[in-house]
């Protein structure tokens, strides 16, 4: 039901491809996909596919927390190397963006700068946490890679012990 949501929302707006908030949808549908027990929804390709096109986005200057949903779910799945060139990524793009926005003048909202110059450092400090998870747990998550893709239940509880989520960044509409 959630998924259908998100893309009713995005058929609703019209927006054409590689928009940001198509990024946004693709991020939460992913995680979606990613965390759904049932067999219909429960996808670890589409999952990935999901993500990676929200990255896609987030590489032309959208959302940092596209890195944090795929740097999770490689995480999870057990791709160490490819969850930590992701967390490098991210960590880069939040602080190209945290400095550009503080340096940057006033949007015409006030208080809007500080509040995204805020997001930025967040995101660039998720990022850090996750590089950490990731080192510390690094004999688990190697095992995990020996072991077929999964979703759903099992997803969520190899998220509880890294302590990771999924970032779900727009469900407001």
């Amino acid at each position: 039901m959630s998924e259908y949501y998100i893309l009713a929302a995005q058929a609703a707006h019209g927006y054409p491809e590689g928009h940001h908030s198509i990024a946004l949808l693709n991020m939460n549908a992913g995680c979606i996909r990613l965390l759904s027990t049932g067999e219909r929804y429960g996808n670890a390709a589409m999952a990935e596919g999901l993500l990676t096109s929200a990255l896609v986005v987030a590489r032309q200057g959208g959302s940092p927390g596209a890195f944090r949903n795929a740097a999770t779910f490689y995480a999870v799945q057990g791709y160490i190397d490819h969850a930590r060139s992701i967390v490098k990524e991210g960590y880069d793009t939040a602080i190209t963006q945290y400095e550009k926005t503080r340096a940057g003048p006033e949007p015409a909202w006030p208080g809007s700068r500080d509040m995204m110059v805020g997001y930025y450092w967040e995101m660039a400090q998720s990022m850090r946490r996750i590089n950490a998870t990731i080192t510390a747990f690094t004999p688990r998550i190697l095992l995990w890679a020996l072991q077929p893709p999964v979703v759903g239940d099992t997803a969520e509880s190899r998220m509880g012990m890294l302590g990771l989520d999924c970032y779900m960044e727009l469900l407001w509409w």
